[in-house]
Order: structure tokens, then C-alpha cells, then sequence
């Protein structure tokens, strides 16, 4: 790899080869291993398509093995190279609100989740919408278990102003 390194730099078209040289290198190995040979080819050729897919499956498989914040982060370094990377983010995202005990924190997680599935096109989007949307219903039942009923009427109207049956009926079920 570090010849072909040197070669590329000198402006020799390995490109093809020093990718594939990368990829093979990755195969098999944890994220964690990969993730420098990762790092070291996109700085050499940042628009490779095989290497960000490589870096898009390390982000899968951290949060596939519950590395939420891992997950987050990779996923973050590729969200405008590539689409599904939006989706891995906002999954790891509530996967990091649902076990946050600071319910100020648990909303700030799930407002950034629900940003950056904003703008992702992907099937799977409501899924992960409505799964947020249940744990922003969620975590403004437990405001108003712990007395914040301002709070949790701002986070039900809030999400009721977008239609969410959900937050309608909490409201309902508050009130009475």
C-alpha cells in the first residue's frame, strides 16, 4: 500500500489498483482495523466510491453492534457522499436518546435525529420517523410525570402541529 501510495502521489493513475489494494486489506477485519486504511484512502482519493461504501459499512456495523456514538460519528463524516448514511445516523441518534436519562438531552438527541432524517428520501424514513416521534411522545409523558408540564405540552404541540396522532391523544390523556 505504501508503494502504491508514493506512485499515486507522483501522479501515476493507480487509483483503481490502490483501491482494491485498500479494500482487500479491510476485508475481514473489526472497524476499529479498518478504519485507519479507511481514513488513509480517502485522503488520497476522497470521491472513491468503494471506499466510502467501506466506511458506510463500518458506520452499519456500529451500530449493528450497539457503538451508537461510533455510529454517529462515521456516519456524520460521509452524510453528503452518501444518502443511507443520513438513515444510520438518525437510527444511532435514537438508539442514544432511548438510553439517556436527562430528558433535556433525550429531546436534543431526537430533534437531531429528526433533522437529519429530514432530509433523507430512503423507504425506511418512516420507520425511524415514527419511532422518534414515539420517543418524543414518550419522553414528554415522563416530563409530566416529574411535574415539567410546560415542557411536555411544548414537545406534544409541537409534534401535534405536524400531525401526529399520538401527541394529540397524550395531550388528551394529560389533561383529563
Amino acid at each position: 500500500l505504501d508503494l502504491l501510495e508514493k506512485i499515486l502521489k507522483l501522479g501515476y493513475n493507480v487509483e483503481e489498483l490502490f483501491t482494491k489494494k485498500t479494500h482487500s486489506l479491510i476485508s475481514g477485519k473489526s472497524c476499529d482495523e479498518s478504519l485507519p486504511y479507511i481514513e488513509r484512502g480517502l485522503q488520497l482519493l476522497p470521491n472513491s466510491s468503494v471506499i466510502i461504501d467501506d466506511k458506510l459499512d463500518c458506520a452499519q456495523r456500529y451500530l449493528n453492534d450497539g457503538e451508537n456514538v461510533k455510529a454517529v460519528a462515521i456516519a456524520d463524516s460521509i452524510l453528503d457522499k452518501r444518502e443511507n448514511a443520513k438513515l444510520i445516523k438518525a437510527h444511532a441518534l435514537c438508539n442514544i436518546a432511548d438510553t439517556e436519562q436527562n430528558l433535556d438531552k433525550r429531546i436534543e438527541q431526537l430533534e437531531q435525529a429528526q433533522s437529519t432524517l429530514s432530509s433523507y428520501s430512503g423507504p425506511e424514513k418512516e420507520v425511524i420517523a415514527t419511532r422518534i416521534n414515539d420517543a418524543f411522545v414518550l419522553a414528554a409523558k415522563l416530563y409530566y410525570g416529574e411535574g415539567e408540564t410546560d415542557k411536555s405540552y411544548t414537545v406534544l404541540a409541537g409534534l401535534a402541529k405536524k400531525g401526529v396522532e399520538k401527541a394529540a391523544d397524550a395531550i388528551a390523556n394529560l389533561r383529563l
